[in-house]
């Protein structure tokens, strides 16, 4: 066979093998899901957060007093009240001896009584739209004028009720906001039971800088 005819169908047979081979893209090129059109577009919660809304009158009258410390949406929040009408104590009778105590305890505090709020941010669906709330409630301990003259004394007990504060004469400020994880209303629970020692444990008397509202909020903000 002539050398030329050989040469022929060598190259024919590799003419052959080339074109059969089956063509592939590179494993360098990414495939991408056909349905990614489909996927939802996931807003950021903290855009929801900013986003504009309206208000309850307890939300605006406790981020009133408040200040510039703000509250948000979702989050869980303690914060020190104080009310106080005029200058501190100046409301309180000095008849006996237990209420020129008191006035002088509420002068040097500078308020006339405290409390803690614990309490949640929330959502309420008013129609088409939604309302900011603060829902949570008031721990405080109050004292009673029991008897008169040199035997009075003031009766104390632990108090909690729904926060909601209403325009007052009285000057409202709120302090030291402070965010509370986990189950709120348990530990709520927890702190008010442990507080509520102050009381007890002077025989349910008042005593200025032992058993009085400023060192009820002080034991629960440190048992919550």
């Amino acid at each position: 066979m002539k050398l030329s005819k050989i040469l022929s169908i060598v190259l024919a047979t590799l003419s052959v093998g080339v074109s059969s081979r089956p063509t592939t893209l590179s494993n360098d090129v990414q495939q991408v899901p056909a349905d990614i059109r489909d996927e939802p577009f996931k807003v950021p919660v903290d855009i929801e957060k900013r986003a504009g809304h309206e208000e309850t009158e307890r939300f605006k009258n406790t981020q009133k007093y408040l200040g510039k410390q703000k509250l948000q949406l979702g989050k869980t929040y303690s914060f020190q009240v104080t009310w106080t009408q005029g200058a501190a104590g100046s409301t309180t009778k000095t008849t006996s001896p237990i209420e020129r105590e008191m006035k002088k305890t509420q002068q040097g505090y500078g308020f006339d009584h405290t409390g803690i709020v614990v309490g949640e941010v929330v959502k309420v669906p008013v129609g088409q739209k939604y309302e900011l709330d603060f829902k949570g409630d008031l721990y405080h301990l109050r004292a009673k004028l029991e008897g008169s003259g040199q035997k009075a004394w003031y009766k104390t007990w632990v108090e909690s009720i729904p926060w909601d504060p209403k325009p007052t004469p009285k000057t409202v400020t709120a302090l030291h906001l402070q965010e509370v994880s986990g189950k709120w209303e348990e530990k709520a629970v927890h702190a008010n039971t442990a507080a509520s020692e102050v009381s007890t444990k002077n025989g349910n008397r008042w005593q200025g800088k032992r058993n009085d509202c400023a060192e009820y909020v002080k034991a629960f903000e440190k048992a919550l």
